[in-house]
């Protein structure tokens, strides 16, 4: 009685790795022919999706950006934008927090800690970006400005 179960588990479970192998051979061999068609037809229709609605898919693509480089979230970022009065916290020039707007305001992070500190304009983003952060380098800046304009 023992065996015949014994040997009806073991002729079921035979089956079901047989079926396994089919389809491990079958996805193999569909995968080789059909991928790239599917691809495309994914391609196309992303395509097709954000023409129909390119703001839709502007707010998606900021929402994914600022997750993605500064764990941020749009709701974060507006509460700090809104802080700001929507201007630079180092310039104080109006700045926009539409993506691919020329004057979007940026999220100015700590390169070692990657804590943010605030939103920049392009400008003085790229001001703290080249002086590495040193406030000695930025320092040196400032004197070398006064001294040259002779105040």
């Amino acid at each position: 009685m023992e065996s015949d179960i014994m040997n009806a588990i073991i002729a079921e479970e035979e089956k079901r790795l047989k079926r396994t192998i089919y389809n491990r051979k079958y996805w193999v061999k569909w995968r080789a022919t059909d991928l790239e068609k599917i691809r495309d037809k994914a391609r196309t229709l992303a395509r097709r999706r954000r023409a129909e609605n390119p703001e839709k898919f502007k707010e998606k693509e900021r929402q994914y950006d600022l997750k993605k480089e500064y764990g941020v979230t749009c709701k974060e970022f507006n509460k700090v934008f809104s802080l700001q009065g929507g201007r630079c916290a180092i310039c104080g020039v109006i700045g926009s927090n539409i993506k691919r707007d020329k004057k979007i305001l940026h999220v100015d992070h700590d390169h070692e800690t990657h804590e943010n500190r605030g939103l920049l304009c392009k400008r003085c983003n790229f001001m703290i970006g080249n002086a590495r952060d040193n406030t000695v380098i930025l320092e040196n800046a400032i004197n070398y400005l006064k001294y040259h304009k002779g105040g």
